[in-house]
């Protein structure tokens, strides 16, 4: 094996994957479709009624910074909107207007069939097993020993 053989190594080999996916999400949904990370953050509004930048970022894995500068770009696109929270005055409810509703609905069968696609490489035996190491990779579960 060469002294660092980037075909063989997790950091480059997860890497590459991650760009794969990206490619064929936005082959899959279009370019003017939400990005992954901003469905992900539009799922999760949606889930919540209304949510807080901390309760995205907890449900999403994203950091409160990246989030609000996501959040800015979809309140440009008028997908979200940004009130007072009810409950703390010092936060901000997020909620979907309702063509952020829409283009959620829109955009999940798409985006559920680029994550088969992702797959499909894969045997269909180690498809849950391949997603279950990235769980365990995450901390998202632990490993059975």
């Amino acid at each position: 094996m060469a002294l660092f053989d980037a075909d063989h190594l997790p950091g480059p080999l997860i890497r590459r994957a991650h760009q794969r996916s990206l490619d064929i999400y936005n082959d899959m949904v279009g370019t003017d479709a939400p990005t992954r990370q901003q469905l992900a953050i539009m799922i999760a509004i949606a889930q919540s009624e209304a949510a807080t930048l901390n309760q995205l970022s907890a449900v999403t894995g994203v950091d409160r910074n990246t989030i609000s500068e996501i959040l800015n770009r979809l309140e440009k696109r008028e997908l979200v909107v940004r009130a007072r929270s009810a409950s703390d005055a010092r936060a901000l409810d997020v909620s979907l207007t309702r063509e952020g509703k829409r283009i959620v609905q829109e955009t999940i069968p798409l985006a559920k069939r680029a994550q088969e696609k992702i797959l499909e490489p894969l045997p269909a035996e180690l498809r849950p097993v391949f997603v279950q190491c990235l769980r365990i990779l995450l901390g998202l579960e632990e490993a059975k020993r």
